[in-house]
């Protein structure tokens, strides 16, 4: 009806209906609105209201819809959006600034995440892709300053041999902070790790990355400051001043595959001191 702006929560929820226009005067679609239906095409091109939204829960359980197109303003994608949903890739729109709690959790078959239009995007929710374990790359905007807990985390207890995850790009990256804990964890594939163009990186938090054997690790064009007790660059950035360096106090490791390593020394290091990497003999390369 051309006098209807908003979708009511529930409105279509569990119901058969496999394809839905929204219609231009849209501006609001409420929570759980096609929850569970058999929706298998939306088509948001006419939503082109400045100020639409939409709730919770909106599209969660629709295994059937496999693509979606977002509407053109909308800034938050909220919580549970389409989580436990049969999409296959989605593209983040200019306007989004945050995906939310567990947006896209669950999406068994989701391997494609563009986030090149993305340009307004600071926010990537709590187990936003959780278990979303076919996505094999990610790119990550320029205006993105946290990646929150679990947000790209494939559960173990789901997924026993891990996620598809081989790339990721930060090279754009420069306003992003924050990494949370448990953010790329259980992602066997991932053997390289290059923070380098998140130059405000300054916090990453337990487990943010899986315990791999990296065949590259760069780390030293970031604000991190300091590493767990162990040298762990994985388990906690600790943000304290950096300890004097050693064999187990080393801003990027990277182990090779033949069992020797290379290091990374940290940004404004000045001095290499009388005897200090005597007796390192797995030690390949310095850079």
């Amino acid at each position: 009806p051309a006098l209807m702006t908003v979708i009511p929560h529930n409105a279509f929820e569990n119901a058969n209906i496999t394809s839905f226009v929204v219609p231009a005067a849209i501006v609001k679609i409420e929570k759980e609105a096609f929850k569970g239906s058999a929706l298998e095409s939306i088509d948001f091109s006419q939503a082109t209201a400045e100020n639409f939204e939409m709730e919770a829960n909106v599209f969660e359980n629709c295994a059937n819809l496999t693509a979606v197109g977002l509407p053109k303003y909308l800034k938050v994608i909220p919580a549970n959006a389409f989580l436990n949903s049969g999409l296959e890739s989605i593209r983040i729109k200019s306007y989004v600034e945050k995906i939310d709690q567990a947006a896209f959790k669950n999406c068994a078959n989701l391997s494609k995440v563009n986030f090149e239009d993305a340009t307004a995007l600071t926010e990537i929710g709590v187990e936003a892709f959780e278990n979303d374990a076919k996505i094999e790359s990610l790119a990550f905007p320029a205006k993105l300053e946290k990646i929150g807990n679990f947000a790209f985390n494939a559960n173990p207890a789901l997924y026993v041999d891990g996620g598809a995850l081989e790339t990721l790009d930060f090279s754009k990256a420069a306003e992003l902070k924050e990494i949370g804990t448990n953010a790329f964890n259980n992602q066997p594939n991932l053997l390289v790790l290059d923070l380098d163009g998140a130059t405000s990186l300054t916090t990453v938090a337990n487990d943010a990355f899986p315990k791999n054997e990296y065949t590259t690790v760069k780390t030293s064009g970031t604000k991190l400051a300091g590493l767990d007790a162990d040298g762990n660059y994985y388990d906690n950035f600790s943000g304290t001043p950096l300890a004097p360096f050693s064999k187990n106090n080393i801003l990027a490791k990277a182990y090779n595959q033949d069992g020797s390593f290379t290091i990374t020394l940290p940004a404004g290091y000045e001095e290499v001191v009388a005897n200090q990497f005597q007796g390192w003999t797995a030690l390949k390369s310095i850079s």
